[in-house]
């Protein structure tokens, strides 16, 4: 029996994948904080409501500058995360449920915005779905760090919706909700700088006119636009002295462009070239404008611009992913219909089905393992709480062995110190890890009184590591210890003042879920 395409099932199909993907992150619901989940703690902790306001001004001006503690220009993200820490209590269900509500109110702007450009209802709802169980960015919505990417995408998605609006109604109103969330996203995250270019290039597609022509229907906007950002990058300056609109580019000093742009560059010229070949057949029926193909493969560019030398970290690639999510879902539907055999259609629709459950099967098996790292932060901050009880005068403590990751989720990265007092209430001792390894098992040898050799069954990680004259990996502390690779998994760690026997009430490692001194 053939359902009607009603309301009411289009309405229940929505509702039932919004609790689908729901379902999906339910786990990570009750997941604990990792270390770097407290990354601005220390900022917003005290600031009372009228004090919170300081967030969003110049330092220069009274403000509180955010820049200096996370990198980012972010002061509304900063301001939203003082509001989840102090009002709110940092819980963690509310803390979680609040960066899956933006989650999901990106997945209906980007359906909307896929709607708006298509005029095709299946191509919008499987866009929106495919991007809301993505499980590669999904770091985004579970790392409460990364709500910066979250608002930044969800407005700049809102600022796009606003301008198709406003193209199609020729209502003011529109127009100042646009600009509106425009001035709103230059101040949420660097990501969103981007978007004047992603105007462009969507009015030029829409008017279907000469580029300079275009410039001049829109001159006042671009005017604004200016301004705009203008005062954005004045407010950076006087926040940090200096500016970088494509900070992001450069995070972690990579010397070359990622494999993943080049990846992107490649896949461009490999539909060039389907394209070509598939001139004569491909489908005009969905395409409400000439060109919008190759619009939304540029707008993965654009998207993309800010963070295109990083090779890690997957909630940066939140914001273009959204867009890759509707090239690759429109590229589908336009090669679906020049195809003529029934059985080839049939193969389509059972690949996009198994896509899905793919999807969902490896998003789900994240929120696990969110779960499990969460668990595994609070297990070893509880744990070393205890231990510390005991020996109360240590004012310096070496980590070995704690776990930087796990089953690629982080799990004490940066900011153990910040996580350790809030989750305790008690003043933090220094923390030195020497260093953090990626796996959890690991055995330490003594080499002599003030030389120790940690093995490690997965390898370590060595954060801003030099070179000695060897070539070999190194990290220092001065006057605490110097930690050499002497392969991939052994460290040769020198303690530069004491020797091990005053060290061995100060040195614990975390093996077998359980906080431990390193030497009985």
């Amino acid at each position: 029996m053939r359902i009607k395409n009603t309301r009411f099932t289009r309405s229940l199909i929505f509702v039932g994948s919004m609790l689908w993907i729901f379902y999906l992150y339910l786990p990570s619901f009750h997941a604990y904080f990792v270390s770097d989940d407290y990354y601005l703690w220390k900022v917003v902790k005290n600031l009372e409501f009228k004090d919170s306001f300081r967030l969003l001004l110049p330092q220069a001006l009274g403000g509180i500058s955010a820049v200096q503690h996370t990198g980012h220009h972010a002061p509304l993200s900063a301001w939203l995360i003082w509001l989840n820490t102090v009002p709110l209590n940092m819980q963690v269900f509310q803390t979680h449920l609040i960066s899956f509500s933006l989650h999901l109110l990106a997945v209906c702007l980007l359906a909307i915005f896929t709607y708006q450009l298509t005029q095709n209802e299946k191509i919008a709802f499987l866009s929106g779905l495919c991007f809301g169980i993505f499980p590669f960015i999904s770091e985004a919505v579970y790392f409460m760090s990364a709500i910066l990417f979250l608002t930044g995408t969800v407005i700049y998605l809102a600022s796009l919706v606003t301008l198709l609006q406003f193209i199609k109604m020729r209502k003011r109103f529109w127009l100042v909700i646009h600009v509106f969330t425009f001035c709103l996203a230059i101040f949420s995250a660097e990501i969103t700088f981007t978007l004047p270019l992603a105007v462009c290039l969507l009015l030029y597609h829409l008017e279907e006119t000469h580029f300079y022509l275009v410039l001049l229907k829109y001159l006042k906007l671009f005017l604004t636009y200016f301004i705009l950002i203008a005062i954005s990058i004045l407010h950076w300056i006087l926040s940090l002295n200096s500016v970088d609109i494509f900070k992001l580019s450069g995070r972690f000093e990579a010397n070359s462009v990622s494999r993943l742009f080049l990846i992107y560059i490649a896949c461009i010229l490999l539909l060039l070239g389907i394209s070509w070949y598939l001139r004569n057949q491909i489908s005009t029926k969905l395409k409400k404008k000439k060109g919008l193909f190759w619009t939304l493969i540029l707008l993965i560019g654009i998207t993309w611009l800010p963070t295109a030398k990083l090779f890690t970290e997957q909630r940066y690639l939140y914001l273009p992913v959204s867009m890759a999510t509707i090239t690759g879902v429109y590229l589908f539907f336009s090669l679906y219909k020049t195809i003529k055999e029934e059985w080839i259609r049939k193969f389509f629709t059972f690949g996009i089905f198994g896509l899905l459950i793919f999807q969902s099967v490896v998003l789900y098996q994240k929120s696990l393992n969110w779960l499990k790292a969460g668990e595994t932060a609070h297990t070893i901050l509880i744990q070393l709480a205890d231990e510390l009880q005991k020996n109360p005068s240590a004012q310096l403590i070496y980590l070995i062995n704690i776990p930087d990751s796990l089953n690629g989720v982080y799990v004490h990265r940066s900011y153990f110190t910040e996580a350790y007092e809030l989750l305790t209430g008690k003043p933090s001792p220094t923390f030195v890890f020497t260093p953090m390894t990626v796996g959890i098992q690991s055995q330490a040898i003594i080499g002599s009184p003030t030389l120790l050799y940690l093995v490690s069954q997965q390898g370590f990680v060595l954060f801003k590591p030099a070179q000695d004259a060897m070539g070999r990996r190194i990290i220092e502390q001065p006057n605490i210890y110097r930690a050499t690779e002497i392969d991939g998994r052994t460290l040769e760690v020198e303690f530069v003042k004491s020797d091990l026997d005053l060290l061995q009430n100060k040195i614990y490692k975390f093996e077998d879920g359980k906080i431990q001194k390193l030497l009985p």
